[in-house]
């Protein structure tokens, strides 16, 4: 009886062990759907500081609001994630929508998450800082509506008011590489603002002030690199109308905002780099390569008498692209791109006069405007182009006499050139490994006249920054 009893506990024990260990080594669902909620959360973020800093500041309202619907419907509440989304919509409301209270509100349903967070480094300005230290004083205690959705009283009110008119929309720039110029962007949300004064120094100099570049509604200036060269380098922008007075400012004379000069920015407990911002140092050099295709029209190049009839044709064998360009600000980039064909599969000619070769080459040169768009390591682009030169497609005249090859009895390959006046558009993927290297994939769209062509190349190659 006893040995019986000795046997059974010892079964009981060895199945309560694998039990244990099957519930310890199975597959959370939960937890998998969490991790798949907080990436979902995490991008709704960091699209609505893209729209932040474009001055769309309801659509980032919008994103924020669909980040907390979903924190609430995942049980995450009480995460970090959830008191990250609350600073950031409380940024919005302070920043953009100029709605004090409700970002105070928000502030404080993050402090009750989170007490010890702080607002992310790279969307904190003097403005927002306020409102975020009243709601730090005040205490916690948010109200008891749920995470991501607004009181009664709320819900029964207007939709949030435009962007104030005197808004200036920074992300700032909090860390740089020593002994660099550092670019400078901002937006302002109404045409009475004339220009943008950028105000600069290093260690203990005197301010030094510089208007900004205008394009529209966007300003961009630079910090010198002789203003790198120590450990840091403050600045502040002021916001100005025709006659000088300052309509809204990032920063102050009092309160700079600062750049680390070749150390880390940001606490290691913040979202540093959610929002874009400068995508790196401002000068641009691509090596790339490809091939292309287009439809032609015209005579041959050597055998003129020969004309193209069905009109597609490669531009054999491949060109190279070399570019080099210039970061105006982090999403608009100006550059100088050289074509150079290398032709190969044309046949010589054979006449009374001797014999006569193809052409080998054909070399054109465009300027471009490349306009970035999002944030991170993968940037769509596009382009518009405009120049001149040389595009050449090879084409096989196979229903022509046969006068050309060694002994002029062969069929003739020949040249057909379009141009010289170039002109076209397209698009590409900017992939970032770091701040100095990276790839670039694209593919561009080009017309030549008064010889014409509706030409496409594709390009890839490799991308540095200086």
């Amino acid at each position: 009886m006893k040995s019986s009893t000795v046997l059974a506990a010892r079964g009981f024990t060895i199945a309560f062990i694998v039990l244990c260990v099957s519930g310890w080594m199975a597959p959370s669902p939960a937890r998998a759907q969490d991790q798949a909620a907080i990436e979902k959360i995490t991008e709704l973020n960091k699209k609505a500081l893209d729209a932040y800093q474009d001055a769309d500041f309801p659509k980032a309202r919008t994103f924020l609001k669909q980040a907390l619907d979903l924190c609430t419907s995942a049980g995450l509440d009480q995460h970090a994630i959830a008191a990250r989304t609350h600073i950031h919509m409380g940024v919005v409301l302070a920043g953009g929508l100029n709605q004090k209270d409700l970002a105070i509100k928000q502030f404080r349903r993050a402090l009750d998450i989170e007490p010890t967070i702080q607002v992310t480094k790279n969307v904190d300005t003097p403005e927002v800082e306020a409102v975020f230290k009243e709601a730090q004083e005040s205490g916690g205690g948010g109200d008891s509506a749920p995470a991501g959705t607004d009181s009664a009283p709320e819900r029964a009110s207007p939709p949030p008011a435009p962007a104030p008119a005197n808004g200036l929309v920074h992300i700032p720039v909090r860390k740089a590489s020593p002994g660099a110029p550092i670019m400078i962007a901002a937006r302002a949300s109404n045409s009475d603002v004339a220009k943008v004064v950028l105000y600069y120094k290093s260690g203990d100099d005197d301010y030094t002030a510089k208007d900004m570049v205008k394009s529209g509604s966007h300003f961009s200036g630079q910090i010198p690199a002789s203003a790198t060269s120590g450990g840091k380098v403050s600045y502040y922008l002021e916001a100005q109308d025709s006659e000088g007075t300052v309509l809204a400012s990032a920063g102050g004379e009092s309160r700079p905002l600062v750049i680390s000069l070749g150390g880390k920015g940001c606490g290691e407990d913040e979202d540093c780099d959610e929002g874009g911002g400068p995508a790196g140092p401002p000068i641009f050099i691509g090596i790339l390569g490809g091939i292309g295709v287009g439809y032609t029209t015209g005579h041959a190049d050597l055998t003129n008498a020969n004309k193209v009839i069905n009109g597609f044709a490669p531009s054999s064998a491949f060109h190279i692209a070399p570019e080099f360009g210039y970061y105006i600000s982090g999403d608009w980039r100006l550059s100088l791109q050289a074509r150079i064909q290398i032709v190969s599969g044309p046949t010589p000619l054979v006449d009374g006069s001797g014999t006569h070769q193809p052409a080998k080459m054909g070399i054109a040169a465009l300027a471009r405007s490349s306009w970035f768009f999002g944030s991170g390591g993968l940037r769509p682009y596009v382009v518009a182009a405009l120049g001149g030169g040389q595009i050449r497609h090879v084409v096989v005249f196979d229903k022509a006499a046969r006068m050309c090859g060694a002994s002029g009895d062969q069929k003739c390959v020949d040249t057909v050139t379009a141009g010289p006046l170039l002109v076209g558009g397209g698009g590409g993927l900017s992939i970032a490994f770091n701040d100095h290297v990276g790839a670039v994939v694209e593919i561009n769209a080009l017309l030549g006249v008064p010889k014409f062509t509706a030409h496409f190349d594709f390009n890839g190659g490799l991308a540095l920054r200086f």
